[in-house]
C-alpha cells in the first residue's frame, strides 16, 4: 500500500523568495536522508495559456489554472506518484480551498515590500525597462499582494520572514523528518539519516513565527 506523501505549500508575493525557500528545503532534506524521494512543483506552470493581460488585485488568482493544480496533487496524496515529500510554491496556493486542504503544512514566506521590489527590478531588468517594472508591480502586483495574498498568510502553519536565508529551513527539515519517520518507521526510510548534532540549532528561533494551526513537531522549534 503506497504512503502518503507529506505535501509541504509555499506561498507568499512576487519575488518573496518561495523558490528560494523550495529549493532550500529539498536540499536540506536530502541531506539529512539522501534516499528520499522528493517532488517538487511549481504554480507558474499551471499559468492559463491564454489568460487575459496582467490583472490587479484579487483578480491575479484568475490567470492560473489552481483546480488543475489541486487535482494533480489530490491525486499525488493519493498514491499516485512515488514521492516521500512534495513540496509546490506560488503566491497563490493559500487562495483555492482545495490547495489549502491538501497541504500537509502551509508555509507563508513573508519579505518586506521594498525587498520583494528590489528583486524584481534586478532579476527583470534585463529584458524591460524600469519605467515598465514599476508600472507593473504599482498596478498589478502591489494590488494582488495586499488584497489577495496578504490575507491568506493567517491560514499559513509557519510564518517564515527569513526565507532561506536564516536557520528555519533546517528546523522545518527536521520537523518534516520526524514525522517521516513516525508515519513509516526509522528503518524503512532508504539512505543515511544524517546526525542533527552538528548544527547546533537552537532551542527556539524567534525568526519563524508558528501559529496554532501548525503540525505539533512544528510548535517546538
Amino acid at each position: 500500500m503506497p504512503q502518503t506523501p507529506i505535501l509541504i505549500s509555499i506561498s507568499g508575493g512576487e519575488a518573496a523568495g518561495k523558490t528560494a525557500v523550495q529549493a532550500g528545503l529539498k536540499s536540506r532534506l536530502l541531506s539529512l536522508n539522501s534516499g528520499l524521494k522528493i517532488l517538487t512543483l511549481h504554480m507558474s506552470d499551471y499559468a492559463l495559456p491564454h489568460a487575459p493581460p496582467p490583472l490587479g488585485g484579487a483578480e491575479g488568482v484568475k490567470g492560473y489554472d489552481l483546480e488543475r493544480l489541486a487535482g494533480e496533487l489530490e491525486g499525488i496524496v493519493g498514491g499516485e506518484a512515488d514521492a516521500d515529500v512534495v513540496i509546490v510554491e506560488g503566491r497563490y496556493m493559500l487562495c483555492c480551498r482545495r490547495l489549502v486542504e491538501v497541504a500537509s503544512v502551509k508555509i507563508f514566506v513573508d519579505c518586506d515590500s521594498d525587498v520583494r521590489l528590489s528583486r524584481k527590478v534586478i532579476r527583470e531588468s534585463g529584458t524591460r525597462s524600469l519605467d515598465r517594472i514599476l508600472d507593473e508591480y504599482v498596478r498589478y502586483s502591489k494590488p494582488a499582494f495586499e488584497q489577495a495574498i496578504l490575507p491568506t498568510k493567517p491560514i499559513s502553519d509557519i510564518i517564515l520572514p527569513a526565507a532561506a536565508e536564516g536557520p528555519g529551513l533546517d528546523l522545518i527539515a527536521h520537523g518534516v523528518m520526524d514525522d517521516i519517520k513516525r508515519r513509516r518507521g526509522r528503518q524503512s526510510l532508504p539512505g543515511i539519516l544524517a546526525s542533527v548534532s552538528h548544527l547546533q540549532l537552537p532551542l527556539a528561533l524567534s525568526e519563524v513565527d508558528l501559529t496554532t494551526g501548525a503540525p505539533s513537531y512544528y510548535q517546538t522549534v
